[in-house]
């Protein structure tokens, strides 16, 4: 029997291992929500040797302190005056108070200070004076105190409408847009001196952009909403006699919407903003930078109604990300095209030039990219970045993102060379990196990639490959290289190479590696805990092996992860790809009643998904699995019958199914007429059967070649012409060297069938 498996009582979903970041690092960073001068944030440190993404992240921590210590502050205080209606006690449930910043008023002298009041200090007394009279707390130079200490109430705003919309909260962005409202309307009632700016709306536009998605489309509409409103805002101030500065859309509000467009899968929307900007700003000329520039504030088209700003990198690189989380490589490329063009043209390269994250962003779209020449095209534009690169464009030097994202494109082709050109760009990048190339160092993401390319390929000596790569990965971390750590996901690749190779000791590998990632969680590793997918692939590596007793240490398996599931382990979750990998390994087992243990194992999916358990609802894999276990059964008539039986029963089973994805397949006649030849004598009753199944799969348009040679295995020469006769398509055949029941099989001449019924072959 096959090794048995350790088991432990916690696991933990994989890492998916590759995803393009920089990209919305920039937007966190301060770029973006108009933190671009020491002016515009609180003093932080007295050092100033940090990146901006550092210090906006310091900025965003000392937001946090400040609103702590208010929340401190008025939990210490008396009641609010009830003149102030931030305040009042009718609404101060609404919101938390220390989202908001102190009001400017004006002064009230306060009454005689009680017993209470002498013994605090005088700043406390100050802080609280006037309110027995009904007044309000603060004296008039109270935004002028709070400048001095590096606490503008404006900036504080912002950093807290910020912070709100990256909180990461349920409705955090309706929220924060609702506060930028109270503010305003606080502001027109006379209650605030200060008024939401940019930065204000834009890190409200941010919020809605970070929470849009293809599901949730209505986000992006409300930061187009938004970008509207700031529009007309504008134009207002303007037509009062005003600059329209204020809330003058800028480079960063744009970017933000084109983001939010990008998030929620409409790329076109995007482009087409895109567009529109530069068609504005363009035939603006120089008059724009005249106006404050992209990022200073928009050219005002008065005409139009409407305010643009040039585009620049963070735009073209948002919409070249826009077209690759759709997959659309070509788009995205001749978006990074346009953009070197564009920028040779305005001869501008501190506000519009291809960068790294430009270059990286179109490789990604590669190589989530299921076109044959994806990876082909991925690697010209990595030698285009070398060659950039190389002639002295420091912007564009490829890292090991843009070598890992090759690698991936490979990893996802299915040409023969796949495995072996990702073997090779991972040597080359070892090799940079040894000649002093720190940029390139491989990473776990790296190695894991590569380690997928020989999985999916399936070659000779693959599953040993990726064995040496695992052992590579520890040794190199053993030297010191953090980032090559292995993890879950490059086990589990490692595991599937295995299953996939179907070679004799492939269980026992499978198993070996598995019971490795127990014993380094056991020590203390927790990126080693073993998930669903893992195990799936153990059992797949099982029942591919054949060996004698996979199949029932592979239903061992399910029967653990049911039992760790039901004392909390979330993470190794029974689905219906691993109860389908296990009626795999019965069906490629000898285990002679195989036909009823796949038969029970769909019979449990079946009951546990009317329960409402989705996770293990059949699919058509399912049933194909048991029709293929039942055409593989053997033994003594009664073992046939059964086994036959149980092939009707599912098939049955199988048309009754209302869901989608359980149609009747090409492949699921091709079993059935397979379990026919194999559990029924040859005579009427089986012509009989195969007459039957045969209208079947006509009438499902089904009909391959695969289901053809079936048939006439199944059928004599003159049931097959009969068949074809009787249902009204021409019986031309031409003899082929095949042998069948009797001798010389003819082969038939798909194109010469009715359309109708192969119409539906790709199912």
């Amino acid at each position: 029997r096959s090794p048995s498996v350790h088991h432990i009582g916690k696991m933990r979903l994989p890492v998916v291992v590759f995803f393009v970041v920089v990209l919305k690092s920039t937007y966190n960073g301060a770029h973006v929500h108009g933190y671009t001068t020491s002016q515009q944030q609180p003093p932080l440190s007295a050092s100033s040797t940090f990146s901006p993404r550092l210090k906006y992240l310091t900025a965003r921590g000392a937001c946090n302190t400040a609103t702590a210590a208010a929340a401190s502050s008025s939990s210490s205080s008396s009641s609010s005056s009830p003149s102030d209606p931030c305040t009042s006690s009718s609404n101060r449930g609404r919101r938390n108070r220390s989202m908001l910043p102190d009001p400017i008023v004006h002064h009230v002298d306060p009454p005689k200070a009680g017993g209470r009041n002498r013994k605090r200090s005088r700043q406390q007394r100050n802080g609280r004076q006037g309110r027995a009279a009904g007044g309000v707390r603060l004296e008039a130079n109270t935004r002028e105190k709070s400048i001095a200490k590096g606490r503008d109430p404006i900036i504080s705003l912002n950093m807290n409408l910020d912070y709100l919309g990256k909180s990461g909260q349920r409705g955090a962005a309706s929220r924060a847009e609702e506060l930028l409202l109270r503010i305003e309307a606080l502001h027109a009632e006379g209650y605030y001196e200060i008024t939401p700016d940019t930065v204000s709306y834009n890190s409200v536009m941010n919020a809605y952009a970070r929470h849009a998605s293809a599901t949730n489309r209505q986000s992006a509409e409300d930061a187009r909403r938004l970008l509207g409103r700031m529009e007309e805002m504008t134009l207002d101030d303007i037509a009062r006699g005003g600059r329209g500065a204020l809330v003058r859309p800028n480079a960063i509000s744009f970017n933000t919407l084109i983001l939010a467009l990008g998030n929620s899968g409409q790329p076109e929307a995007a482009e087409e903003l895109l567009l529109e900007m530069e068609d504005s700003c363009l035939a603006a000329g120089n008059e724009l930078r005249r106006n404050g520039g992209p990022d200073g504030g928009g050219y005002i088209n008065k005409d139009k109604g409407s305010v643009s700003c040039m585009p620049n990198t963070i735009t073209y690189n948002s919409c070249i990300l826009a077209w690759a989380k759709q997959g659309n490589a070509q788009r995205a490329e001749s978006l990074l095209r346009r953009m070197m063009e564009l920028s040779l043209e305005r001869n501008d390269q501190d506000e519009l030039k291809a960068d790294c994250i430009s270059f990286n962003t179109c490789l990604y779209a590669y190589a989530i990219n299921d076109e044959a020449d994806a990876a082909e095209r991925a690697e010209d534009l990595l030698r285009h970045m070398e060659t950039l690169y190389l002639s002295g464009n420091e912007d564009v030097r490829p890292d090991s993102i843009s070598y890992t994202s090759v690698i991936s494109a490979w990893s996802s082709s299915r040409q023969p060379q796949a495995a072996d050109r990702a073997l090779q760009l991972l040597e080359e990048m070892e090799e940079l990196y040894e000649a002093g190339e720190e940029y390139v160092r491989p990473n776990t993401h790296s190695y894991t990639a590569v380690i997928n390319a020989l999985a999916r390929s399936g070659s000779a000596g693959s599953a040993q490959k990726s064995r040496y790569l695992l052992d590579t990965m520890h040794d190199r971390y053993r030297a010191g290289r953090k980032d090559c750590k292995p993890d879950v996901a490059c086990y589990t690749s490692v595991i599937d190479a295995y299953a996939r190779s179907r070679s004799d000791d492939a269980g026992d590998n499978a198993v070996e590696l598995i019971n490795e990632m127990i014993e380094g969680v056991e020590a203390g590793d927790e990126e080693l805990k073993p998930n669903t997918r893992t195990y799936c692939s153990v059992i797949a590596a099982l029942g591919r092996s054949k060996t004698y007793g996979a199949a029932e240490s592979a239903e061992k398996l399910l029967e653990d992860m049911e039992r760790m599931y039901a004392f909390g382990n979330r993470e190794v979750r029974p689905t219906t790809a691993v109860f389908n990998a296990v009626i795999d390994a019965y069906a490629q087992s000898s285990y002679k009643r195989k036909a009823e243990r796949a038969h029970q194992l769909l019979l449990r999916m079946l009951e546990e998904s009317s329960e409402g358990n989705a996770d293990v609802r059949p699919d058509v894999i399912s049933y194909n699995s048991v029709l293929k276990t039942c055409a593989n059964a053997y033994g003594n008539a009664a073992i046939k019958k059964r086994a036959f039986l149980i092939a009707l029963d599912t098939f049955k089973r199988l048309s009754k199914s209302k869901a989608e994805r359980n149609r009747r397949t090409s492949v699921t006649y091709s079993l059935f007429f397979k379990a026919i030849r194999k559990l029924v004598e040859s005579g009427s009753e089986r012509d009989a059967i195969a007459r039957k199944m045969f209208a079947f799969c006509i009438a499902d348009g089904v009909l391959n070649r695969q289901v053809m040679s079936q048939i006439q295995s199944t059928c004599s020469e003159s049931v097959v012409a009969d068949l074809l006769s009787s249902n009204g398509a021409s019986s031309t055949t031409t003899m082929s060297s095949s042998t069948g029941m009797g001798g010389s099989v003819p082969s038939i001449d798909l194109a010469l069938l009715p359309s109708a019924w192969t119409c539906n072959t790709g199912r």
